[in-house]
């Protein structure tokens, strides 16, 4: 196990056990809960409007076909209707927010009670509910951090602070509806998961938050201010990415230059990666540049070149991930053929992108170096790619022929 990854499982350790049993800072336990934003807006009326509604309940449904949910990995729960919460902002006085930026968010009133709805627990089963929430066993609180005026959040869970789908589906996003809410000029600091990354940066100073209003939640995981603007949640549990958190992203992103490649096809490398490296990439590498695709390495592009990288592509082949994000930014009927490994398949995230922006989407599945029986451990898995295999799929429905032979027409 690399350095990355022992860091990784001590704070895990951390999170999930330690702060169970170490005392620090007790009196900032909660005295108490609201079930859910409903209660808690029915007992501070007095405050005038605190609840500010941009999209009412609705049902969600994600369409995908049968053959690839037969495809998919046995172990993963497919959840194609669900019933999907309001989307909103609340408006909390002398509100605080504790986060380990992971399983917990954990949102409390000026008494120190827990509001439901717009707290959360990842490791809540669907039959649980806030009141069971580990916030109340957790014997160790970070110290307070206190900012003037008003705070909003776009703390996400996940892993948001390091991981581009989820800093972009579920934490950027959530600035869409503090737009909507007209309450984007009164906000004095966004309390960000962290602005580690240029995307992070970028992506911010786009969508008008200023370097000087920013705090980072890796440095304070425990903040309070005046008012506190909690907004409900991008995404529920059932994990549908929502029509307007793509409209959003594309608008306010939009692509600013045309790449240099004039083929305009890439394979997206995992190079860069400590998890889920393609084994022979290398050798993958090789094959797809006899057809003229380019092999990118994202992580050495700014957020603008990713953008503008997928907004003009013509094809793009990438191991599904954190990357394939980037289908989004895609123009209609872009090729995108996403590779996986036998024991992760998933089409519950990056095919209901490319479906909603009506691109061409193909999959290849490779061999996976290990076993696994969960999400948890299949996404960190290695891929091995049969390489003949491949280039059949190009070749025979991706419909393409070697750089140096004509183009195959149909």
């Amino acid at each position: 196990m690399n350095y990355k990854g022992i860091k990784w499982k001590t704070k895990v350790f951390t999170k999930k056990y330690l702060y169970n049993y170490i005392y620090k800072n007790y009196g900032f336990r909660p005295k108490g809960f609201y079930n859910d934003v409903d209660e808690y807006v029915s007992k501070h009326s007095e405050q005038g409007k605190i609840y500010y509604e941009i999209y009412p309940e609705t049902i969600s449904e994600i369409n995908i076909p049968d053959n690839l949910i037969k495809a998919s990995s046995s172990y993963l729960d497919y959840h194609l209707k669900a019933k999907e919460s309001a989307k909103y902002i609340l408006k909390i006085k002398n509100g605080r927010i504790l986060s380990d930026l992971l399983w917990t968010i954990a949102v409390f009133d000026e008494k120190d009670k827990l509001i439901g709805d717009v707290s959360m627990d990842l490791l809540l089963d669907e039959s649980q509910t806030i009141s069971e929430s580990r916030i109340f066993k957790r014997k160790y609180f970070q110290n307070l951090k206190y900012f003037k005026g008003t705070v909003f959040h776009i703390i996400a869970g996940g892993g948001s602070y390091d991981n581009y789908f989820h800093w972009l589906i579920d934490s950027i996003s959530k600035i869409h509806l503090l737009k909507e809410s007209g309450l984007f000029d009164q906000v004095d600091w966004f309390y960000v998961p962290s602005i580690e990354y240029d995307y992070q940066r970028d992506s911010l100073k786009a969508l008008g938050v200023k370097e000087e209003q920013i705090i980072d939640g890796k440095k304070y995981p425990h903040i309070k201010a005046d008012t506190l603007l909690a907004p409900s949640y991008a995404r529920g549990r059932n994990r549908h990415i929502h029509q307007w958190i793509i409209d959003f992203l594309k608008k306010e992103f939009p692509p600013k230059g045309i790449p240099e490649n004039t083929a305009r096809r890439y394979f997206i490398s995992r190079k860069d990666a400590n998890t889920r490296k393609i084994v022979n990439e290398d050798e993958v590498s090789k094959l797809l540049a006899q057809y003229n695709i380019e092999t990118v390495v994202l992580s050495k592009l700014s957020f603008q070149e990713k953008i503008d990288l997928f907004a003009y592509a013509d094809l793009i082949i990438s191991f599904s991930g954190a990357g394939s994000t980037n289908y989004l930014f895609c123009k209609e009927k872009t090729k995108v053929l996403e590779l996986f490994g036998d024991q992760f398949v998933d089409f519950r995230f990056y095919y209901d992108i490319a479906m909603k922006e009506n691109l061409d989407f193909y999959y290849f599945i490779g061999e996976n170096v290990k076993k696994s029986n969960s999400d948890a451990s299949g996404q960190f898995n290695d891929l091995l790619i049969d390489v003949e295999a491949l280039k059949d799929k190009i070749e025979n429905e991706l419909e393409m022929s070697k750089a140096n032979e004509p183009e195959l027409v149909v």
